[in-house]
């Protein structure tokens, strides 16, 4: 029995020296901000100005392109549909793929001038094609179930900067 007990202690020393182990400084990054999370546990590894509002971006492009990606997989949107380029989605600024207004697209082309090209018109018009309007696509985005959702509460498709359209590091 005393040698049980020994054992124990042991064990019970060894793990709580290893959880005293200091955890390294960040490297330095060059971003404006970022969070670094532990996948499996949530826990924040490291963090820079990760509750200061920023334009998201190209982030939601990606959300863009996961929205279609999964209306294509729920045969509701098909690769060769015809998506109507409309003047809001022409006259976006920024990156863009040319697209004329009044034209008809195939759904093919403007995921490749979102992804390629980083097309701010083509995420529009995708984001109108299958939301019916980039109004109502916003809520269209949250609605997915994401691992790890983006939190905005007025996305932009194009990610172009707006004072309803900010994002944090960290989310809400």
């Amino acid at each position: 029995m005393p040698r049980f007990s020994l054992f124990f202690a042991a064990l019970l020393a060894s793990s709580s020296a290893l959880a005293a182990v200091p955890v390294p400084a960040a490297p330095p990054v060059n971003a404006a901000s970022y969070v670094l999370m532990d996948f499996h546990t949530g826990r924040i590894l490291a963090a820079k100005n990760d509750t200061t509002p920023r334009s998201p971006a190209s982030t939601t492009k990606l959300m863009t392109a996961y929205v279609v990606f999964k209306e294509l997989e729920a045969g509701q949107i098909h690769m060769d549909d015809k998506v109507h380029i409309s003047e809001h989605a022409w006259r976006t600024g920024g990156s863009r793929m040319f697209v004329k207004v009044g034209t008809k697209v195939p759904l093919k082309d403007l995921l490749q001038g979102m992804i390629v090209q980083s097309g701010n018109d083509a995420t529009v018009a995708l984001a109108e094609g299958v939301a019916t309007n980039a109004c109502r696509y916003s809520p269209r985005t949250r609605a997915w179930p994401v691992r790890s959702p983006p939190t905005w509460t007025h996305a932009r498709p194009a990610g172009r900067r707006s004072r309803r359209s900010p994002a944090t590091a960290a989310g809400p």
